[in-house]
């Protein structure tokens, strides 16, 4: 019986356990040159050599299969060969895994104050970013008005034009009033520099509206001191946005190290 089942096509073998190799010796076996078999690196034989048949790696099933720890049967009624591998156990799984141990209540607090300044930060960004914005409209009105003579562009720079950054700027300080980051401060979460961050984006947008106000009284009173006001004014915005744009990237960098 052994003999029935002594071959197996050698390729479809390996293919499958990957572990098993054959390597051509001198001998012959029924007139085809006998291969030495390898599973995972130890030479093995039997009663039946693995042999080369026209190009083709033929080896016993069994001597393999038992090589590997597995259990072969032969059913004779159906000329079938069965080959059963052992299952490998379950690796085993610690019972409190690292990732899964509870945080404690002070780990818990503090990310959630982290989140809540970085969501402030996230709305100060967005503030700073919008005072170029601020700025362009403003050249471009005076631009307008020096060709045009025409301060239609300032004028449309009106109060509700200015209610949308006012209350962003209270919103933000509503949060810097909270116990929350009062809390955030002491441990050293929120950047002692933040205030002033603030400030200096808050000066930047208030000094660009005050600049408005001032040209638009120039060219209904046609006093030349409001032009001035409105050229410091100007001026005085884009050096604090300059500021607020440069205490933002420090405190950014500061969070980064």
């Amino acid at each position: 019986m052994k003999k029935k089942i002594a071959y197996l096509c050698g390729g479809l073998l390996l293919a499958v356990s990957g572990i098993a190799a054959a390597d051509g010796l001198r001998g012959e076996y029924n007139g085809y040159p006998v291969v030495q078999v390898v599973v995972n690196g130890k030479a093995v034989q039997g009663e039946v050599p693995g042999i080369n048949m026209d190009g083709s790696t033929l080896v016993p099933l069994r001597l393999v299969s038992e090589a590997l720890g597995a259990k072969i049967d032969w059913n004779a009624s159906t000329s079938t060969a069965s080959v059963t591998i052992a299952a490998l156990p379950a690796p085993s799984v610690p019972a409190n895994p690292p990732e899964t141990t509870p945080k404690s209540k002070e780990d818990i607090e503090k990310q959630r104050l982290e989140e809540r300044v970085e969501a402030m930060y996230a709305k100060v960004e967005t503030y700073i970013e919008r005072l170029p914005v601020i700025r362009e409209k403003i050249r471009i009105a005076k631009e307008f008005y020096d060709i045009k003579k025409s301060n239609q562009y300032f004028v449309a720079m009106h109060e509700p034009y200015w209610k949308t950054f006012e209350d962003m700027y209270l919103s933000i300080m509503t949060d810097t009033s909270s116990d929350d980051l009062n809390k955030a401060k002491l441990l050293g979460i929120l950047d002692p520099e933040f205030i002033k961050l603030l400030d200096a984006a808050h000066n930047s947008f208030s000094y660009y509206k005050l600049s408005v106000e001032h040209f638009v009284r120039y060219v209904s009173l046609g006093q030349s001191q409001f032009l001035e006001l409105y050229i410091s004014s100007y001026a005085n915005a884009f050096e604090e946005e300059l500021k607020a744009k440069e205490m933002l990237e420090a405190a950014a960098q500061g969070k980064n190290r």
